[in-house]
């Protein structure tokens, strides 16, 4: 092999395969080796499936929260016009920079996000969603069917009233059995950078037991503090590495900080 070849790091993205591409590229653009391998896939809800009333929830709403990029995508495609862009118009939160980023160019004028640490809590945390603020008034959350329940159950406590409008709905991917071989015997990860909690269990069950060692053995890059301590109890060898946030330039700054010291012991 090329001993050029050897230095270069095999990086995982686990994202769904339509949202792998720009941190795939840019992986490859810094002379990395980049894989999709896609741990969640993102199902829109059709304007038929979507719950009854989407439009009017949204209209109802005086500030709204998205929690992810695809809960903004899908929103955007199963909105009328007219509720689209009062929406826009509202003040709108979401827990990380990378949804900020997509909320923007889906045309948001006033998003609020945590901007040191991503997640939920981080979300809650912000002083315009204290009590004071949030008190009695109306609150729709954008998101995929099911998920976790605190930021409803905190913000109703906090007094506000809360309405979740589910737009898509997540499923763990089955792979063929012989192409997770395949991977693992001639691609096997370095690193993987993983932007959830759901796609981090997915990865992990996807892989036979065993196959399960190898995929153990990469250093996990993530965006939250639950899914670090999650990469450490599904017994990850590595500590985790916390992204910056999970737009492509906050893993890849993630990834950057382990490529240093990968290359020190790999040349």
């Amino acid at each position: 092999m090329d001993p050029e070849a050897r230095r270069r790091a095999t990086i995982w993205v686990t994202r769904p395969r339509e949202r792998a591409q720009g941190l795939c590229r840019l992986v490859r653009r810094h002379g990395e080796r980049a894989v999709c391998v896609p741990a969640i896939e993102i199902v829109p809800l059709s304007k038929d499936d979507a719950a009854s009333g989407i439009a009017e929830r949204a209209a109802r709403a005086d500030r709204s929260v998205f929690v992810s990029p695809a809960a903004v995508d899908c929103a955007v495609a199963l909105l009328p016009a007219r509720a689209l862009e009062r929406l826009r118009g509202l003040e709108t939160f979401c827990p990380g920079a990378g949804t900020a980023v997509r909320l923007c160019e889906r045309g948001f004028r006033n998003v609020r996000y945590p901007m040191n640490v991503e997640g939920s809590e981080a979300l809650l945390a912000l002083d315009a969603l204290d009590g004071e603020r949030v008190r009695g008034t109306r609150l729709a959350i954008f998101r995929g069917v099911g998920g976790r329940e605190l930021l409803k159950e905190e913000l109703e406590r906090r007094g506000a009233e809360v309405r979740y409008v589910e737009t898509y709905r997540r499923l763990c991917p089955r792979p063929d059995p012989a192409e997770l071989q395949r991977l693992m015997r001639q691609e096997p990860p370095d690193a993987v950078v993983v932007t959830g909690c759901e796609a981090l269990r997915n990865l992990y069950n996807m892989f036979p037991e065993t196959l399960r060692p190898r995929l153990l053995q990469a250093r996990p890059v993530l965006t939250s503090e639950r899914a670090c301590r999650l990469a450490v109890e599904l017994g990850f060898r590595q500590p985790p590495i916390p992204a910056k946030h999970s737009g492509d330039n906050g893993l890849w700054q993630g990834l950057e900080s382990w490529l240093i010291s990968f290359k020190e012991a790999s040349g």
